[in-house]
């Protein structure tokens, strides 16, 4: 609900998923998939709040995202340590992308 209803936050969001897919390119995985993540580096900056609102700002995503982070449990904080260490290899610094993790990964602790 927090990145849908913020125009930092989405901005952010998105800088964040620029981000994380220079490291995987630069990892050695070239294709990112889903294809409609490739929106995050086509849409304009200035145009992310107005564009990626609609896929934050409604309660069904925040139930959806919720219950998903929900499901997967430990399994997230272990693919956000696996990727630190994809990005340290990389030598890619994610400034954004490692705050949003630090907000999810102490919110999965408290639940």
């Amino acid at each position: 609900h927090a990145v849908g209803t913020s125009k930092k936050v989405l901005r952010q969001y998105v800088l964040a998923c620029r981000e994380a897919g220079n490291v995987l390119r630069k990892a050695g995985y070239p294709q990112r998939q889903p294809a409609i993540f490739n929106l995050f580096y086509w849409t304009p900056l200035f145009l992310a709040p107005l564009a990626f609102k609609p896929l934050f700002d409604s309660r069904f995503a925040e139930v959806a995202i919720g219950l998903h982070l929900k499901a997967i449990g430990n399994e997230f904080a272990q693919m956000a340590d696996e990727f630190s260490d994809l990005q340290k290899k990389a030598g890619i610094e994610t400034p954004n992308l490692d705050d949003l993790l630090r907000h999810i990964t102490a919110k999965q602790v408290t639940h």
